[in-house]
C-alpha cells in the first residue's frame, strides 16, 4: 500500500496527538461552531459551543495558483491543498471551491492545467464573542456522558473561524494523440499567469495547436453578487470571464463579487475542557492510510466519471462490472468509517482493490483522450497549400492501445503539350470498417513548381476522403497523399453510423 506523510506526534508509535487547531482548511459546506469527526468526517450534532458569528477581516489579497496534473503525485498534491482536510475531517467530501478537480484527469496522452484566481481576507475574521466556550448543553453532556460519549456526538474539532473571498477557477484540459506529444506540449507550452490574459490567451491556444494538442476548456466562479454573462469556453474566453470578475469600482471595491467563506480553522474541543483529551490511542500511520485511501478513493470516481459507460459496464472480474466494483468499494467504505482506524487490514483490502480498478481503468482514459483530440482536430485542418503537409496522427501512438495504418497513393503527370491546360488529379480514401486518424499531402519535387493542393472536406475522424491537386499551366505534376488510419473497433464506444 502506497504511503503519505501526516504530521505526527507517536508515542512508541501507538497514539496520535492531534494538534489544537486545523488553521487554513478547504470550507466543505461547514457552520460556524459545528463539529466534525477528525477520524470519519462525520459531522456531528450541533450545539456544543455557544453561539458566535464572525466580523472584521482583515485586508484582502489577490492570489494566483497553478496546478499542471499529468500524474497522481500531481493529482494528490491539488487534492491535499484545495480539496482536503487534515486527517480525515473531510471524509470523501470534496469542498465546493475544489469541485474543479472532479472534472481533472490525466493519461498517458493528456492532462489537466488548472489556474485559480483568488481574493481572499489575509486572516480569519474576529468571534463574537471574542472567546469562545462550550455550551450549557454541552458542558452538560460531557459531564453526564464522557469524554467518549462526547467525542461520538459532538466530534473531535469544531469550526472556529472562517476567511472570507471569492474565487475565479479556469480548466484547460490537454489532449494530445501520444505520449511523445504530450511531453513536447508540456516541454513548449507555458503555463503562467500570462495565459489569462487576452494577449497571452491567443498565444497559448496557437502554441497548443503548433504542438498538436486541442483543448477543452472550463471556468467557474465563487463568490458573485450578481449572474455573470455568458463567455465562450475558450482560452480568450476565460480571459474576458476574468477580467469581468477582476472589476472594481473607482474606490477599487470589487462591482461584481459578494464574498463568501472559503476556507476555515477548525480548533479541537479539548481547547475548551480539560475534561476532554486530544490524544488517541490510533498509530499516526493509520491516520496517514485512512486519509490515503479517502483520496485514491476521490481520485477513483474523478478517473471514472471521465470515461463512457460503455467502459463502466465492462465486466471487472467473474461477478461484478467496472462500475459496479466502483460502487461496491465507495459503499464498502463509507460504511466502515467508524471502524477503519482498527482495522488496517480493511484499510489495506479497499486500498489494493482501488489501485487495482484504477490501474485497469487508466488505459481507458488514455484512449478516450486520443478520440477526444481526434474529434477536435477537424477544426483545425488546414484547407490547402503549396508544399508538403501533415496533420494529425500517422503513427501508432504511444501508451494508447490504436494501431495506425497507412495508405499511400501517388501520381505524376508530365506537363501537357497544351500551354495553358493545368494538370489534375483527386486521391481518394474510402473504407467504412476504419476511420481516418491522419493526413499527409508529399510534395515529391519540393522546388516550388509543383502546383498546389486542397481539400474539400474536413478528413480527420471521417472513413472517406480526398484531396485534390492541380498543377501550374503547362506545368506536370508528382505528388502522393498518405491516409492514416485505424480500425473503428478500436473505438468500441463510439457509434459511427453518421461518419462520413
Amino acid at each position: 500500500m502506497r504511503t503519505y506523510t501526516l504530521f505526527e506526534t507517536p508515542q512508541e508509535n501507538t497514539e496520535t496527538r492531534l494538534p489544537g487547531v486545523l488553521p487554513n482548511q478547504p470550507w466543505i459546506d461547514y457552520k460556524l461552531g459545528a463539529g466534525i469527526s477528525a477520524i470519519t468526517g462525520a459531522r456531528s450534532v450541533p450545539g456544543a459551543v455557544i453561539d458566535f458569528d464572525m466580523a472584521n477581516y482583515p485586508e484582502l489579497e489577490v492570489k494566483t495558483s497553478f496546478y499542471s496534473i499529468s500524474s497522481e503525485h500531481d493529482q494528490h498534491t491539488a487534492y491535499g491543498v484545495e480539496a482536503k482536510g487534515s486527517y480525515n475531517t473531510s471524509g470523501l467530501k470534496v469542498a465546493a471551491s475544489a469541485s474543479f478537480l472532479s472534472d481533472s484527469t490525466y493519461s498517458e496522452s493528456s492532462m489537466t492545467i488548472v489556474a485559480i484566481y483568488d481574493i481572499r481576507s489575509l486572516g480569519s475574521g474576529k468571534t463574537n464573542p471574542s472567546s469562545l466556550a462550550l455550551s450549557e448543553a454541552g458542558k452538560k453532556y460531557l459531564d453526564e456522558k464522557g469524554e467518549e460519549a462526547f467525542r461520538e456526538r459532538y466530534g473531535d474539532y469544531f469550526i472556529s473561524s472562517q476567511y472570507a473571498g471569492a474565487r475565479f477557477v479556469a480548466t484547460y484540459k490537454v489532449y494530445t494523440s501520444s505520449a511523445s506529444s504530450l511531453m513536447q506540449f508540456q516541454a513548449n507550452v507555458s503555463v503562467s499567469a500570462d495565459m489569462m490574459s487576452a494577449e497571452g490567451s491567443v498565444k497559448f491556444e496557437q502554441d497548443a495547436h503548433a504542438n498538436n494538442a486541442t483543448l477543452d476548456c472550463k471556468f467557474h466562479m465563487l463568490g458573485l453578487n450578481k449572474l455573470a454573462p455568458v463567455f465562450p469556453n475558450t482560452p480568450a474566453g476565460i480571459s474576458q470571464a476574468l477580467q469581468w470578475f477582476l472589476t472594481q469600482d473607482d474606490k477599487g471595491d470589487p462591482v461584481n463579487l459578494s464574498f463568501i467563506p472559503v476556507r476555515a480553522d477548525l480548533t479541537h474541543f479539548s481547547s475548551l475542557s480539560d475534561k476532554i483529551t486530544n490524544v488517541y490511542p490510533i498509530e499516526p500511520a493509520t491516520f496517514a492510510d485512512i486519509q490515503g485511501l479517502s483520496f485514491l478513493i476521490t481520485s477513483m470516481d474523478s478517473l471514472a466519471s471521465q470515461l463512457p459507460d460503455y467502459f463502466l459496464n465492462l465486466q471487472y472480474n467473474d461477478t461484478v462490472t467496472f462500475g459496479e466494483e466502483r460502487v461496491k468499494i465507495k459503499t464498502e467504505f463509507e460504511a466502515a468509517q467508524d471502524v477503519l482506524a482498527t482495522k488496517p487490514e480493511l484499510i489495506n483490502d479497499l486500498d489494493q482493490r482501488t489501485t487495482d480498478l484504477v490501474t485497469r481503468l487508466r488505459p481507458y482514459l488514455a484512449l478516450v483522450s486520443f478520440y477526444n483530440n481526434l474529434k477536435t482536430q477537424q477544426d483545425s485542418e488546414s484547407h490547402g497549400g503549396r508544399t508538403t503537409h501533415s496533420q494529425g496522427t500517422v503513427s501508432s501512438p504511444g501508451g494508447v492501445s490504436v494501431i495506425v495504418e497507412p495508405s499511400a497513393e501517388s501520381f505524376s503527370q508530365k506537363a501537357s503539350s497544351i500551354v495553358w491546360e493545368r494538370r489534375n488529379h483527386t486521391f481518394n480514401y474510402s473504407n467504412a470498417d476504419r476511420i481516418i486518424v491522419g493526413w499527409k499531402i508529399q510534395d515529391n519535387w519540393g522546388d516550388g513548381t509543383n502546383g498546389s493542393w486542397s481539400v474539400p472536406d474536413p478528413i480527420i475522424g471521417t472513413s472517406s476522403a480526398s484531396i485534390k491537386i492541380e498543377g501550374e499551366k503547362g506545368r506536370g505534376v508528382n505528388w502522393t497523399a498518405i491516409f492514416y488510419t485505424a480500425p473503428k473497433t478500436d473505438f468500441p464506444w463510439i457509434s459511427f453510423s453518421t461518419t462520413k
